[in-house]
């Protein structure tokens, strides 16, 4: 179960769910990879969890299609 942060946020920032963890998988593979950091401190210690933090900081977004 999610604890933090909340599916509702994140359903909010991304429009569904399934958007949050499409973008939170592709950037925490980033970060494996050995991408910098978007935040100064993170909550969590997993790359998908702080992937998924970055996003409720308005760092991170799904890209829009036209």
């Amino acid at each position: 179960m999610l604890s933090y942060p909340g599916m509702n946020e994140l359903v909010e920032k991304c429009g569904s769910a399934f958007s949050a963890v499409i973008v939170s998988a592709k950037r925490a593979r980033k970060m494996n990879e050995g991408a910098e950091s978007l935040l100064d401190e993170y909550r969590g210690t997993k790359d998908v969890s702080k992937a998924l933090e970055e996003i409720i900081a308005d760092k991170l977004r799904p890209v829009e299609k036209r």
